[in-house]
């Protein structure tokens, strides 16, 4: 955003990192009261990457930033990979960190809302990715056996609780070529550049 200049790719980073923190912070202690939705935690991690960088905004431009979190735009190649899938015959399935109304805005925004069969949040079970809870919720959801299952994601940490779950195969879409994470399931991931060729 303009309001930022050049300061915005230091600012939006610190605010990703501490977004995937707090959901990390906050599953470890799940079950004690502890859990916000994912809304919550964006504006939290916000409000903590403007402090530490001295960044000072009226509400109204806090909230815009938030709203527009909720509409990023997709890769150029997501829509025609989902319809590969759909017109393949097989189905597909969110498995998201968001409420259901963060992800519902998101893929409206991108036309991709009825491609998709179901969409599962982490938000109806009180805890976040990777908590076994959420893959677990897939495999009912679905009722298909995990290993008979592809799942695909952006992040290298997820792809690999993913993986350690027992799902057929995981992919991380690794766009930024970032290295792998060290973590358990990372031998048992498949890494690729875009959906294109994973989702066939």
């Amino acid at each position: 955003p303009s309001v930022f200049g050049d300061r915005w790719k230091v600012l939006s980073q610190t605010w990703r990192e501490k977004q995937l923190q707090y959901t990390w912070l906050r599953s470890l202690a799940r079950g004690q009261g502890n859990y916000v939705n994912f809304e919550t935690v964006t504006r939290e991690s916000l409000e903590y990457a403007l402090e530490l960088h001295q960044e000072s905004i009226d509400e109204p431009t806090k909230k815009k930033l938030i709203e527009d979190y909720h509409v990023l735009k997709a890769y150029p190649e997501v829509k025609n990979s989902i319809e590969h899938v759909k017109n393949s015959g097989k189905r597909a399935v969110v498995c998201t960190n968001g409420t259901n109304a963060m992800i519902e805005a998101a893929l409206s925004h991108n036309g991709l809302l009825d491609l998709f069969d179901d969409v599962i949040s982490a938000d109806e079970l009180s805890c976040y990715k990777t908590d076994p809870l959420i893959y677990q919720t897939v495999v009912d959801e679905v009722q298909i056996p995990a290993k008979l299952m592809a799942f695909v994601s952006s992040n290298g940490w997820d792809a690999c609780g993913a993986a350690r779950f027992g799902f057929g195969e995981a992919f991380w879409v690794n766009r930024s070529s970032l290295p792998v994470e060290r973590l358990p399931g990372a031998g048992q991931i498949t890494q690729r550049k875009c959906l294109r060729g994973i989702l066939r």
